[in-house]
């Protein structure tokens, strides 16, 4: 029973869920309207699953055979559907029935059940002729759906941990830290590396985020990471990834799983900011036909931290013997698409940009993905130059600008969809519409050759293409748009009659507002500049602002501007997250951080890209004693603020959280013990940073604002 305060801004904040009290009225005349039943309901709320409680929210489409026809599965509440939607003629119709389809599945596999007949793998077929596939127990069975007669097929589904080439004749994998090919007719497996081992392999991922596999007792091969295929199958490109000299952080489970009393130590590499000792990454062109390999010839200074998250290569040429990468410097602040010969490894550079002070970003914080096509010879590369981030066209032979393809105060957010062959681009873009909410995203398609976007979406609200939205014609897209009071509204598109739209579902929420659970208001309030927009989702109590004098504030952020946590729309505002850590003394009066970072110095060395590089007493950037803490990284460090701690304070960690080590809250504690000041610590043993949606810490921290807002644990169970 809070209301929930969080501001969607870029100013650096902490990761923050705060209360204070407004109003004017005695801290006591809060208890009268809090009672068991208020307490019972909030608990019902706060679970990981609440989202389930709306159905239909989320429509995938999987389009047939590559025609502009697909099905989704559509829930009810006497089940779910298959639904057949023709993209031209806008028919409906659903694809079988769930019943029938369940007993064929039976006389073929005695385990198939009526959620698998609700699931199928995929669609084939038209009309009298459809088929539809099923896996069963990796099993896969094809049914006649008009005649429901099943067969079994003989392809067997497995787990795959390999690659297969573009040419479907071969597999890469990765064995005993190399990568190796297999071929898929005769089965012959050769290696094309052998210079492997352990904590140096090929294809491989940092200990550092594999911990949860030595937590479970489970070390297979993965698939083989950061490699990929030529188009024309003749070459790999992969890392190799050199953690030999790396220090050991050591992850203590002190509640061994497999019992007894002496705890277990994870010796885990894990690099850490300072650190003179990083990790050596050499990233490797291999030649599938005799096996030589040689190195991608970076720029001095230049790495490819980015290579996972922008899916690297960015693209090839028609004859598959250059390609292109993305390149940062250390610190981030200068970008460079280069141009890779397969043959020898040489690097050109194409283009490039420079954030002096800041950071080169692809793409606005509220996107995942990299902004930047090959398109042919051509290169649309995203940028933030004015302040504001929008599209540009260059050359990708000479990398010289050809033509800016959105401008003025607005902000694209994410490339969607391109049409190579109109020469078109879907994107996700707000603010251009006068008045609109700058942080409610609509769709436009905007032409390579220049010209005014088209919005496609007139409503406002948050718009989004839904998973493999896009037919495969390039003319029709599904996507949804909500706000955060209004459930999601799934639709047809026409994307290039753009005013033709069929609607598809309206998401049913009834079950959800029959828990309790009620819509968050936004507000648009000024900074403490009095000039700049701040945007807030409250949450409130299930009753009026009047009938209260006063109520606690929580008020929850994140520690910096990477990430956005307020909602913009519906499904977001039901899975808001909990954003935890400290911050104002003399403002707020309650604090709850979990798996916080507390100082910035035990992030791994890619935080320098967002925060530079750690500057010591030395002028250096390696620290020159364990104890040293780079000036310019003060600032961040929690435990240099302990003495000034005022009010109740939680703060809770797992032993086995390999993103925000422990060593980072409990430098803090003893901070806070040297301090002689009170706070309360739960330890949570065996888990990993997941554990903030873990049922006992939500209960815990709920309580804990019960007790301390309210001055009543007589409701705490």
């Amino acid at each position: 029973m809070y209301i929930w305060m969080i501001f969607r801004n870029k100013i650096l904040g902490g990761f923050l869920l705060l209360a204070i009290f407004i109003g004017g009225a005695k801290a006591e005349n809060i208890k009268s309207f809090l009672n068991a039943e208020d307490y019972r309901a909030a608990a019902r709320l706060e679970h990981t699953e609440i989202s389930n409680l709306v159905r239909n929210a989320e429509i995938i489409p999987y389009w047939i055979d590559g025609e502009d026809l697909f099905w989704y599965i559509r829930a009810s509440g006497t089940g779910p559907n298959i639904v057949i939607i023709d993209a031209a003629s806008g028919a409906r119709s659903n694809a079988y029935d769930i019943a029938l389809m369940s007993t064929a599945l039976k006389k073929i596999d005695t385990q198939a059940t009526d959620s698998v007949a609700a699931s199928p793998i995929k669609l084939t077929g038209k009309k009298d002729l459809m088929e539809a596939e099923f896996n069963i127990g990796g099993k896969t069975v094809i049914c006649q759906i008009l005649q429901y007669e099943c067969r079994l097929s003989q392809q067997v589904i497995e787990p795959r941990n390999s690659l297969v080439a573009p040419n479907g004749k071969m597999e890469t994998f990765v064995r005993d830290h190399n990568i190796w090919v297999r071929d898929l007719n005769t089965k012959t497996e050769t290696p094309l590396t052998i210079d492997g081992e352990v904590y140096a392999g090929y294809g491989a991922i940092g200990s550092y985020y594999r911990l949860r596999e030595l937590r479970f007792g489970f070390d297979k091969s993965p698939l083989p990471l950061f490699t990929h295929w030529s188009p024309d199958s003749r070459w790999l490109i992969t890392r190799k990834l050199d953690e030999r000299e790396v220090e050991s952080y050591a992850f203590v489970e002190s509640v061994p799983r497999g019992g007894g009393f002496r705890p277990k130590i994870h010796e885990v590499r894990t690099p850490l900011l300072g650190d003179g000792k990083q990790p050596k990454i050499d990233y490797v062109i291999i030649n599938i036909a005799n096996g030589s390999k040689h190195n991608i010839a970076l720029p001095e200074g230049f790495d490819l931290e980015d290579f996972s998250t922008y899916n690297q290569p960015l693209g090839w040429n028609d004859n598959s013997n250059k390609f292109y990468l993305y390149a940062s410097s250390g610190n981030g602040q200068n970008g460079r698409v280069l141009e890779v010969d397969i043959k020898t490894g040489r690097t050109r550079g194409i283009l490039e940009e420079n954030a002096p002070g800041s950071r080169v970003n692809l793409s606005s914080s509220l996107s995942t993905q990299h902004n930047i096509r090959i398109i042919g010879k051509e290169i649309v590369w995203y940028s933030q130059r004015d302040n504001w981030g929008h599209l540009y066209r260059y050359d990708i032979e000479k990398g010289v600008l050809k033509k800016p393809l959105t401008k003025r105060n607005w902000n694209v957010h994410a490339i969607v969809h391109v049409d190579q062959d109109r020469r078109s681009l879907i994107i996700s873009a707000s603010g251009k519409e006068n008045g609109s909410d700058p942080y409610l995203q609509s769709l436009y398609r905007i032409s390579l050759d220049g010209g005014e976007p088209v919005l496609l979406t007139p409503e406002v609200a948050h718009h989004k293409v839904a998973p493999n939205g896009i037919s495969p014609s390039g003319t029709y897209m599904v996507q949804s748009f909500s706000t955060i009071s209004d459930a999601p509204h799934t639709v047809l598109r026409h994307i290039w009659n753009f005013p033709l739209t069929i609607k598809l579902e309206t998401a049913d929420a009834s079950a959800l507002y029959a828990s309790g659970w009620q819509a968050p208001q936004r507000l648009r309030v000024k900074a403490a500049d009095n000039a700049t927009d701040l945007y807030a989702v409250v949450f409130s109590p299930d009753r009026t602002f009047n009938d209260f004098k006063k109520l606690p504030v929580l008020d929850s952020n994140y520690m910096n501007s990477i990430i956005s946590i307020t909602p913009v729309d519906f499904m977001e505002a039901v899975r808001v997250p909990s954003a935890e850590s400290m911050a104002r003394p003399d403002f707020f009066k309650v604090a709850v951080a979990s798996a916080g970072s507390h100082d910035y110095m035990s992030l791994p060395p890619s935080g320098v890209k967002f925060f530079g590089f750690p500057l010591y007493e030395n002028g250096e950037t390696v620290r020159p004693n364990p104890g040293s803490i780079p000036k310019n990284y003060i600032g961040f460090d929690n435990a240099a603020l302990a003495g000034k701690l005022e009010g109740h304070l939680l703060l809770a960690y797992a032993d086995m959280d390999n993103a925000t080590v422990p060593s980072a809250t409990l430098r803090l504690v003893n901070a806070l013990t040297a301090a002689e000041k009170t706070y309360d610590l739960i330890y949570l043993a065996n888990m990993g940073h997941e554990f903030s949606t873990h049922p006992y810490f939500l209960k815990r921290r709920r309580a804990y604002f019960v007790e301390h807002l309210h001055g009543n644990n007589s409701l705490v169970d």
